[in-house]
């Protein structure tokens, strides 16, 4: 969280939090963003937020609110747009460090890896229904575009 408020701070945003433990911390933190006015939502997924991801795209969209998730699935689903590390190479990685591993490499001598490929995901339907129009430069930068 600290890095997402160092963002917001560099670019002028206000970021508030609504942490959420339970389906009725969604409906407050809903509640509460209408009266902030808020102006988009980003989504940090957790056990609750998982099973409320369809409960939370359509109060978004009654808001028309953009949501963003740092995974792709629920812009699948109607959410707006993901960034996130691309899966594929996570699984690659994670079977070459455990490949290394069986083959009898100490854990503790393995490098720490950070990802190196981001992945941008768009659902360009949820856009026109928000009213969002994208420069054409973000649209050719997305890895995948959803109609």
């Amino acid at each position: 969280m600290e890095a997402h408020q160092a963002a917001a701070d560099a670019i002028g945003l206000t970021l508030q939090r609504f942490p959420v433990r339970s389906a009725e911390d969604i409906a407050v933190a809903l509640s509460t963003m209408d009266k902030e006015h808020a102006d988009a939502i980003f989504v940090v997924p957790n056990g609750v937020v998982a099973t409320e991801v369809d409960r939370i795209l359509r109060c978004a969209a009654e808001r028309r609110l953009p949501t963003a998730f740092p995974i792709p699935r629920p812009v699948e689903r109607g959410g707006f747009l993901s960034y996130c590390p691309s899966i594929a190479e996570l699984l690659s990685r994670v079977a070459a460090l455990a490949d290394r591993i069986l083959k009898g490499a100490n854990p503790a001598d393995l490098p720490f890896e950070y990802p190196t490929r981001f992945e941008l995901t768009i659902n360009l339907k949820t856009a026109r229904a928000l009213g969002i129009r994208l420069p054409q430069a973000v649209l050719l930068r997305a890895d995948r575009l959803i109609e």
